[in-house]
């Protein structure tokens, strides 16, 4: 439930922030209760709005403070990436994320996560082989052991 809760406030504080709005307690933002799915699909749908709306110049407050949009984007990106690999993880679904949004998001990782790896609360990188899928690697990179 805390997995779900966290995940699905993410992308509504996201898409708030993109568009300008006033953030929502993290308790408040995503409850947990019916249609799970449909509520979540509905807000990745309106995050996704506010961001093709604002584009990737300026700053947007999406919960840390004014940012710059083009890192907060890329914030969006790795939480709801790595966290779709924790929730299929969870609940027995497939794993894989498409190569290309796995691969551009170990890439985007690679310039924030570093910095704020401990602050956070991200675990250090987890040994991959070479020939590891995108999405292991990124999941790796992430903390996670695939």
């Amino acid at each position: 439930r805390a997995l779900l809760a966290h995940f699905g406030g993410v992308v509504v504080n996201m898409g708030r922030g993109a568009a300008g709005e006033g953030l929502l307690a993290p308790d408040d933002a995503f409850p947990v209760g019916n249609d799970l799915a449909g509520r979540f699909r509905a807000e990745a749908e309106r995050t996704l709005a506010a961001w093709k709306a604002h584009g990737l110049e300026g700053e947007v407050d999406v919960g840390a403070g004014p940012m710059p949009a083009s890192v907060a984007i890329s914030v969006n990106l790795v939480d709801t990436s790595t966290h779709t690999w924790d929730l299929a993880r969870a609940t027995g679904q497939p794993e894989e994320l498409p190569d290309d949004v796995a691969a551009t998001a170990l890439d985007v990782a690679g310039g924030f996560v570093p910095h704020v790896r401990e602050v956070v609360g991200i675990d250090p990188p987890v040994p991959v082989p070479d020939d590891a899928s995108p999405t292991a690697k990124l999941v790796a990179y992430m903390g996670r052991h695939p």
